[in-house]
């Protein structure tokens, strides 16, 4: 092969290499083009679904916002709404002057001295109605177990557990049978002796719940007869018939209260509260103690 020859054929060789060089550049260019194009579509994708969630939370904290100020037993449309902004229903606060003015002599005597109304929350919850309707409900209780009850029933919401009622029983004064009858699930309750004195006990510090309470009477055995409150829950004083509202340790009612150190009254000798959930109050002494609770 003659000296020209050879350099034809090295500059051959040289420009099939530099071809070669350029199209693998361009085509690691073209690469690295579409790989910051599907990055910036990327970025442009998490901005625009993080605008999007921020604007439902917006969204749903309004909505929040209305149901706060819906009277107890309204229903309230939560739908769409995530598990932090239930919870966020689920909640209590201080009892102001009004309603301070409006319990008194009703579900509280203050003249009796033993509680105060700045130890009393009003615990705002929704719960499940007998139909299946989201609805707002309040108790007052004593400010040691509010947030237990924020908690409790807000497992049972949760778990769709049917309650009948839960609304601030006014007007009802010392009937408490009517209480019990109309179905209502409430926590604070004067309590009064033979004489009409208010005195303490576990309702009237605002540390016990009747829940369900027509469905789950309290059935007391005294001399010989069986008591039953509220009369009309007779029918359910037999345990032993079925129905849907019965409350049980196999419950699920049961298992969260206890689940929250509540004790329950439906295993007590010679009077079955079934309805009776309570906790810090020792019947030995009469007053709050919180080292009683389920479990202690």
């Amino acid at each position: 092969m003659n000296k020209r020859m050879c350099i034809s054929l090295a500059a051959a060789l040289s420009l099939t290499l530099t071809a070669a060089g350029c199209s693998k550049d361009k085509k690691n260019d073209a690469a690295h083009s579409s790989d910051s194009a599907k990055a910036s579509l990327s970025i442009q994708e998490a901005l625009e679904s993080r605008e999007k969630a921020e604007s439902l939370s917006r969204e749903l904290d309004v909505r929040a916002q209305a149901i706060r100020s819906l009277q107890a037993e309204t229903e309230a449309d939560v739908t769409g709404f995530d598990q932090t902004h239930l919870r966020s229903l689920f909640y209590s606060e201080p009892i102001g002057v009004e309603m301070a003015h409006r319990i008194e002599g009703d579900m509280l005597d203050t003249q009796a001295g033993y509680i105060t109304t700045d130890q009393l929350r009003l615990v705002r919850v929704l719960y499940s109605d007998f139909e299946g309707r989201t609805k707002v409900g309040e108790l007052i209780c004593n400010e040691l177990i509010s947030e237990d009850l924020e908690n409790v029933f807000f497992e049972l919401y949760m778990n769709a557990y049917p309650i009948d009622r839960i609304v601030l029983p006014y007007g009802y004064g010392m009937d408490d049978e009517s209480v019990t009858a109309d179905d209502i699930t409430r926590c604070l309750a004067t309590v009064w002796d033979e004489n009409g004195q208010a005195f303490a006990n576990e309702h009237s510090l605002g540390l016990a719940v009747d829940f369900n309470s027509l469905y789950n009477p309290q059935v007391i055995t005294e001399d010989g007869l069986d008591l039953c409150l509220p009369e009309a829950g007779r029918p359910y004083a037999d345990r032993t018939t079925g129905n849907p509202h019965y409350i049980s340790e196999d419950d699920l009612a049961y298992q969260i209260f206890t689940k929250y150190g509540f004790n329950w009254g439906g295993v007590w000798q010679g009077r079955n509260d079934y309805q009776h959930f309570e906790k810090f109050f020792n019947h030995d002494t009469q007053t709050v103690d919180t080292s009683v609770y389920a479990g202690s």
